[in-house]
C-alpha cells in the first residue's frame, strides 16, 4: 500500500540522509515542497518522496552536483513530468558532461607554448574521462 505522506524521519531514514540534508536540499531544489502539519512538520508527498530519491540517486550514485541537476529539474514543467522521465535522467548523461577547459593564453606570447601543452593534454584526459 502506497503510503499518502511520508514524515521527514521516515524520508531521512529510507534514503539514509540527515533531515538536515534533506531541508537543504528544499532550498537547492525548490521542485521539493512539502506541506506542514498541524504540528509543524514537514510531510512529503509520495510525488515529492519519488523527487527526492532521484535527487538522492544523482548525488550518491552518479556523482552530479547539486547545479546540474537543478538545470536538468528546470527543464521540466512539472513534477510528474520529472518522475515520468526518470528512468531516462538517471540512465543518460543529460547535460551532466564536464565542460571543457578554456583555453586562457597568458598574455606573454613567450610563456604561451608550455601553457597551451598543458591544457591540451588536461582536455585529453578529460576527452578519455568522458568515454
Amino acid at each position: 500500500m502506497k503510503k499518502l505522506y511520508y514524515s521527514i524521519g521516515e524520508v531521512s531514514q529510507l534514503l539514509n540522509e540527515e533531515q538536515y540534508t534533506l531541508r537543504y536540499w528544499e532550498k537547492e531544489f525548490p521542485i521539493v515542497k512539502p506541506h506542514k502539519n498541524r504540528g509543524g512538520n514537514r510531510v512529503y508527498s509520495p510525488t515529492d518522496y519519488e523527487i527526492l530519491v532521484l535527487i538522492h540517486k544523482l548525488l550518491r550514485e552518479k556523482d552530479y552536483n547539486i547545479k546540474k541537476i537543478s538545470e536538468v529539474f528546470s527543464s521540466f514543467d512539472s513534477k510528474a513530468d520529472i518522475i515520468k522521465e526518470k528512468d531516462k535522467i538517471l540512465s543518460s548523461n543529460m547535460m551532466l558532461k564536464p565542460q571543457p577547459i578554456r583555453k586562457a593564453i597568458p598574455e606573454n606570447k613567450t610563456s604561451a607554448a608550455p601553457y597551451n601543452k598543458a591544457m591540451d593534454i588536461i582536455n585529453e584526459i578529460l576527452d578519455i574521462l568522458d568515454e
